[in-house]
Order: structure tokens, then sequence, then C-alpha cells
């Protein structure tokens, strides 16, 4: 384990239960989240080079911004960058 890691999980200890359940169930969605989107693109490489092709596409056209840009977008407007109602899989269908 990290020190970063062991440092995140001392600092987990101090909030009552529930908050601690919260980061718990945080965590665990975003690890489970990480390992389904890596299954999708090793069952179906094919589908990341699509993607990454569309995105150099939309670059070279003007279409994307800097990600620095977006953050800072989002940082002034609370809720700009929620992307919890997308719905991913769509993208990979």
């Amino acid at each position: 384990m990290t020190g970063l890691l062991q440092e995140a999980l001392r600092r987990v200890e101090s909030p009552s239960q529930a908050e601690q359940d919260a980061i718990a169930s945080r965590i665990i969605e975003t690890l489970d989240d990480e390992e389904a989107w890596a299954l999708r693109f090793r069952n179906h490489p094919e589908r990341l080079r699509s993607m990454a092709r569309e995105a150099l596409e939309e670059h070279r056209r003007g279409e994307t911004r800097p990600l620095d840009e977006l953050i800072i977008i989002s940082s002034e407007r609370p809720g700009t960058m929620d992307l919890s109602h997308f719905d991913f899989d769509d993208l990979l269908a």
C-alpha cells in the first residue's frame, strides 16, 4: 500500500460512520466503474481505437477545448461537469 493511500485511509477514520460509509461507497463505485471500462475496452479494442480516431478528428476540426479550460468553467459553474446522468454505455454500443 502506498503512503498516499495510507494517509487517505487514516483521514477517513475521523468522520462519522455514515460519512465513512459514504466515502467507502464512492471509492467502491469508482473502482467498479474503472474495472467495467477496462473490461469493455479489453473485450472490444476496436471501439477504443474508433473513439480515439473520432476524438482526434474533432480536435483537428477545432471542435475541442483544453481540459484546463473546462475545469475552470466547471469550478465557476457547479454541476456543469456532472456526467452522472450520462449513459457511457451508449458510446460503446
